[in-house]
């Protein structure tokens, strides 16, 4: 999500969840930035992750927080500064970590 709110990225191409759509992102990873930016609009601090289930924190709730908290989270606004084992640290893919 751009500062001023607009989306960046569009879905289009690819049929299946793991082929490169619009922008080289997969179908899965297109669906979990919009859950994730519809959530963030709505000011809500969880969405549920369209493919496994779980529930993840949003860039705003992390925002409230103040502070990166360490686990490694997907939308860390923080790039990750506090996660102590660099095993864990994930790569940024220009929407979120993965």
């Amino acid at each position: 999500m751009k500062a001023d709110g607009s989306d960046a990225v569009t879905s289009g191409g690819a049929a299946g969840g793991d082929e490169p759509a619009a922008g080289g992102f997969t179908e899965e990873e297109l669906s979990i930035h919009r859950a994730h930016r519809q959530a963030c609009e709505a000011k809500k601090q969880m969405y549920v992750d369209p493919s496994s289930g779980y529930k993840v924190f949003t860039e705003y709730a992390h925002l409230h927080r103040g502070k990166c908290c360490g686990s490694a989270c997907r939308h860390c606004p923080y790039g990750q500064v506090n996660v102590k084992d660099p095993a864990m640290r994930k790569r940024f893919n220009s929407l979120f970590y993965v």
